[in-house]
């Protein structure tokens, strides 16, 4: 016998706020924004540390995440390294040709303007184990960033 022949199901009509539970307590209108209002707790908001490479500038782990980076740094490198001529020859329009002509497999690096602008000026990659600390990530998990 399910819920449907006991007659359980409620229709929801969603309220003014709109909740569909109405379990909002209007006493919260009363509390101090976060941010968003004038008289916000915080005045300013940023968006955190965008690196578009999350997958590999974070870890739980510090020994794989400086694993993830090195890898992806010697991809970079051998990019770099492929491209050199092709570069050179392009000149002004280096940019463009190195985009069409890298590898773009996403599970080696994610390929962003100023990668591959440093590509075409041939600026390889190092590894530094200082720009590694420790990082609170979305929102509350305390996770490894390489920076």
């Amino acid at each position: 016998m399910g819920l449907h022949r006991k007659n359980a199901w409620q229709r929801l009509t969603p309220n003014e706020q709109p909740d569909w539970i109405n379990l909002r307590d209007p006493v919260f209108d009363n509390f101090i924004a976060l941010n968003d209002e004038p008289l916000s707790v915080f005045a300013d908001r940023q968006p955190g540390i965008e690196t578009s490479r999350d997958p590999w500038v974070y870890n739980f782990s510090q020994a794989v995440m400086a694993q993830n980076i090195q890898s992806m740094i010697a991809f970079y490198n051998e990019q770099v390294d492929l491209q050199r001529s092709a570069c050179k020859a392009a000149g002004a329009r280096s940019s463009t040709v190195a985009a069409d002509l890298i590898d773009t497999d996403e599970k080696r690096i994610k390929w962003t303007r100023s990668p591959v602008a440093n590509l075409c000026r041939q600026r390889k990659g190092t590894f530094r184990s200082d720009h590694m600390g420790e990082s609170v990530y979305r929102p509350f998990a305390k996770s490894w960033i390489f920076l």
